[in-house]
């Protein structure tokens, strides 16, 4: 509800992605909301290729969900994390650790208000995260390197180590 309260920067219109599983109720006073507001906030459901939008994205405002979060960091987008903080903290950790890199920005979920995303909004015309480095992403390739060099290690070690055999 606070991005729909938020002002859009100029000649921009932001879109809400509220996933499958929101209650009716909360989604009939979203879409009056933004109703309100004319074409500067969008509702959308189930999304089935978030990607798309991304792409498009100048900045995007998520929960810190780890799939959304890679999501996101793969497109380079200035990201602001709200994370959730019940029933689990992995959330605030992931939001709390990417952003001490450069990666994103966080809020907690206490602080956020529209006033608040309405500020960052507006900071954010340009790409302004700028992390030292790009994060690796490519886990997978490094996975394959990592049990390579670990099956190379314990043959060294078999071999090295291997108690010898008096005759």
């Amino acid at each position: 509800m606070n991005f729909a309260h938020a002002e859009q920067p100029p000649d921009v219109s932001g879109i809400i992605i509220t996933g499958p599983f929101m209650l009716p109720e909360q989604l009939e006073v979203l879409n009056r909301i933004c109703e309100e507001r004319g074409n500067k906030v969008e509702v959308f459901g189930f999304v089935p290729e978030p990607t798309q939008l991304l792409q498009h994205a100048r900045c995007v405002v998520t929960m810190g969900g780890y799939n959304t979060v890679n999501e996101v960091i793969s497109f380079q987008r200035d990201t602001l994390i709200v994370p959730r903080i019940r029933p689990r903290l992995e959330q605030l950790v992931r939001a709390q650790s990417l952003a001490e890199k450069g990666y994103v920005d966080w809020l907690h979920p206490t602080e956020l208000t529209p006033a608040v995303l309405s500020r960052w909004l507006a900071s954010h015309n340009e790409r302004s995260i700028q992390p030292e480095r790009p994060l690796d992403i490519n886990g997978l390739a490094r996975l394959v390197e990592r049990v390579q060099q670990l099956i190379e290690h314990q043959v060294s070690f078999r071999k090295k180590d291997r108690p010898r055999k008096y005759r």
